[in-house]
């Protein structure tokens, strides 16, 4: 299981940002830890990156940094 940004360390963020229909700013927040995606979201990351990032590694992140709108 890789997390997203093991999965974006050789690959362009911003072209990933645009296949989930997110901002830059938005993915970067995700990457950071200071926003964690919706589980919609979650689902999209896990279908774009071909199950490479499931929703399971995202279960580390507190809730409490949750909050996409997306």
């Amino acid at each position: 299981m890789q997390t997203l940004i093991q999965y974006l360390a050789a690959r362009r963020k911003a072209d990933f940002a645009k296949l989930i229909n997110v901002s830059n700013s938005q993915l970067s927040q995700y990457l950071s830890g200071y926003r964690r995606p919706s589980f919609e979201k979650m689902i999209e990351i896990e279908r774009a990156t071909d199950g490479a990032v499931p929703v399971g590694s995202w279960a580390d992140m507190p809730a409490a940094q949750s909050g996409d709108a997306a």
